[in-house]
Protein backbone atom coordinates (compact mmCIF):
# COMPACT_ATOMS: atom_id res chain seq x y z
CA UNK A 1 0.00 0.00 0.00
CA UNK A 2 1.95 2.56 -1.21
CA UNK A 3 1.06 6.04 -2.39
CA UNK A 4 3.17 6.38 -5.11
CA UNK A 5 1.71 3.23 -6.73
CA UNK A 6 -1.48 3.91 -8.62
CA UNK A 7 -2.94 0.28 -8.91
CA UNK A 8 -2.57 -0.25 -4.79
CA UNK A 9 -4.63 0.96 -1.89
CA UNK A 10 -3.78 4.34 -0.36
CA UNK A 11 -5.18 5.14 3.12
CA UNK A 12 -4.52 8.95 3.98
CA UNK A 13 -5.77 10.20 7.13
CA UNK A 14 -6.56 14.04 7.66
CA UNK A 15 -6.33 13.96 11.54
CA UNK A 16 -7.50 17.67 11.92
CA UNK A 17 -10.83 16.73 10.57
CA UNK A 18 -11.48 13.07 12.14
CA UNK A 19 -11.57 11.87 8.77
CA UNK A 20 -9.89 8.75 6.84
CA UNK A 21 -9.77 8.91 2.96
CA UNK A 22 -9.67 5.50 1.15
CA UNK A 23 -8.27 5.91 -2.30
CA UNK A 24 -8.51 2.45 -4.08
CA UNK A 25 -6.25 1.91 -7.40
CA UNK A 26 -7.57 0.42 -10.91
CA UNK A 27 -6.73 -3.35 -9.44
CA UNK A 28 -5.75 -3.43 -5.90
CA UNK A 29 -5.31 -6.76 -4.41
CA UNK A 30 -7.22 -9.01 -1.72
CA UNK A 31 -4.57 -8.53 0.07
CA UNK A 32 -4.23 -4.75 -0.49
CA UNK A 33 -7.99 -4.74 0.52
CA UNK A 34 -7.73 -6.66 3.58
CA UNK A 35 -4.92 -4.59 4.97
CA UNK A 36 -6.92 -1.23 3.72
CA UNK A 37 -9.49 -2.93 6.46
CA UNK A 38 -7.47 -3.50 9.02
CA UNK A 39 -5.89 -0.16 9.05
CA UNK A 40 -9.32 1.37 8.64
CA UNK A 41 -10.80 -0.18 11.70
CA UNK A 42 -7.41 1.06 13.30
CA UNK A 43 -8.26 4.31 12.43
CA UNK A 44 -11.72 4.27 13.94
CA UNK A 45 -10.39 3.14 16.99
CA UNK A 46 -7.89 6.32 17.12
CA UNK A 47 -10.94 8.65 16.81
CA UNK A 48 -11.59 9.00 13.31
CA UNK A 49 -15.50 9.66 12.74
CA UNK A 50 -16.08 9.79 8.85
CA UNK A 51 -14.77 7.45 6.09
CA UNK A 52 -14.46 8.82 2.83
CA UNK A 53 -13.44 5.99 0.17
CA UNK A 54 -12.71 7.22 -3.52
CA UNK A 55 -10.16 6.74 -6.34
CA UNK A 56 -9.95 5.07 -9.97
CA UNK A 57 -10.78 1.65 -8.75
CA UNK A 58 -14.41 3.03 -7.40
CA UNK A 59 -15.46 4.09 -10.94
CA UNK A 60 -16.32 0.38 -12.00
CA UNK A 61 -16.22 -1.17 -8.12
CA UNK A 62 -14.75 -5.25 -8.62
CA UNK A 63 -16.31 -7.69 -6.49
CA UNK A 64 -13.79 -7.47 -4.08
CA UNK A 65 -13.98 -4.01 -3.80
CA UNK A 66 -17.34 -4.54 -3.15
CA UNK A 67 -17.02 -7.10 -0.42
CA UNK A 68 -14.15 -4.39 0.77
CA UNK A 69 -17.15 -1.87 1.10
CA UNK A 70 -20.08 -4.04 2.73
CA UNK A 71 -17.46 -5.42 5.52
CA UNK A 72 -16.42 -1.59 6.02
CA UNK A 73 -19.80 -0.53 6.36
CA UNK A 74 -20.60 -3.55 8.43
CA UNK A 75 -17.75 -2.70 11.18
CA UNK A 76 -17.89 0.50 11.37
CA UNK A 77 -21.69 1.76 11.04
CA UNK A 78 -22.83 0.30 14.47
CA UNK A 79 -20.86 2.41 16.46
CA UNK A 80 -21.82 5.80 14.48
CA UNK A 81 -18.85 6.05 11.89
CA UNK A 82 -20.49 7.42 8.65
CA UNK A 83 -18.89 5.46 5.23
CA UNK A 84 -19.32 7.83 2.27
CA UNK A 85 -18.23 6.75 -1.19
CA UNK A 86 -18.82 10.10 -3.55
CA UNK A 87 -20.44 9.96 -6.98
CA UNK A 88 -17.58 10.29 -9.98
CA UNK A 89 -16.98 14.11 -9.82
CA UNK A 90 -18.47 14.81 -6.66
CA UNK A 91 -16.16 16.55 -3.98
Amino acid sequence: MTDNDPTRVAIHVHRDFDVLIVRIGEDPTEEDLRRALEECLSQVDGGAERIVVAGKGMRRPSGAIEAFLRKLHAAVEPGGVTVRVPAPGEP
